[in-house]
């Protein structure tokens, strides 16, 4: 006996979009009722294996691997330590541009904001801020091979990672900036995800994107400054505060947990990747 013949059969009369049998030209009315017959009798071989189904799904459903939890890094002041490279970017976008030099700790605080947000910490005429963006871009990828370095147990934090968890990028810096990094680090194949600054977006809104796309059952954010936190916060994640970084204890002590060092920060990581604590 054909199994497919027996299983389209039915189908056809239940009113789903499977394909239906063909109508046999020149059928007999006896033919007709040969086919009713056949339907009537194995009607109940349908039902059994539409009753199978659920089971079978749930089964394999049980079956699958628990989806891995998510890290959300920041990148400068929490796997780069990249002040040194943003003193001196902007300090080469100022000469370039032939405008004022200012002081070390001024040109500091613009490590973390966005370049749109250091235009007034540098008092950058507004008519001039694109041509600002774009030097100060310039300038920081001719640096970053030579300039920019990793804290001290990042590159071997993120490898034992990677074990436990999909490791994510979310930074303020430029689509262009962190490409870079990863290629001159090595570190491309590390993390499924990376989103950079979008003019006009909050580093809380660039994560609640990638949340949206990646959808995890657990998820932390990791970072040195107080937006960093914010944007974990407004999503309704726990945060881990890079206390090594650039931030300060105000801006620490409003995160979940405080990590003081590179090795504190992995094993409060792999112990939330464990537990979900």
């Amino acid at each position: 006996m054909n199994l497919r013949f027996e299983l389209d059969v039915p189908a056809s009369t239940s009113g789903t979009n499977q394909e239906t049998c063909p109508q046999k030209s020149g059928g007999t009315e006896g033919f007709q009722r040969a086919i009713a017959d056949f339907v009537c009798f194995y009607c109940p071989l349908a039902a059994s294996a539409e009753a199978k189904s659920p089971a079978n799904h749930s089964t394999i459903k049980e079956n699958q691997s628990p989806m891995k939890p998510v890290i959300f890094f920041d990148w400068d002041g929490t796997l780069a330590d990249s002040m040194n490279l943003c003193v001196a970017e902007i300090r080469q976008a100022l000469i370039t541009m032939r405008l004022p030099d200012l002081p070390d700790d001024v040109l500091r605080q613009c490590n973390g904001p966005t370049f749109e947000q250091s235009l007034d910490i540098l008092h950058i005429p507004h008519d001039r801020a694109q041509e600002y963006m774009t030097t100060r871009l310039t300038a920081e990828l001719a640096l970053v091979p030579t300039v920019n370095r990793l804290f001290p147990g990042v590159r071997e934090m993120l490898q034992t990672l990677r074990e436990y968890a999909d490791l994510c990028i979310v930074s303020n810096g430029e689509h262009d900036y962190i490409a870079l990094c990863l290629q001159v680090f090595e570190l491309t194949d590390v993390f499924v995800r990376t989103a950079t600054s979008v003019p006009g977006r909050t580093k809380g809104e660039n994560l609640r994107a990638l949340l949206d796309d990646l959808r995890p059952e657990r998820a932390v954010m990791v970072g040195d400054r107080l937006g960093d936190i914010r944007a974990g916060q407004e999503n309704g994640l726990p945060t881990i505060a890079a206390c090594y970084g650039y931030g300060n204890d105000a801006e620490y002590n409003q995160a979940s947990l405080r990590a003081e060092s590179v090795a504190d920060l992995t094993q409060q990581l792999v112990d939330f990747c464990r537990t979900g604590h």
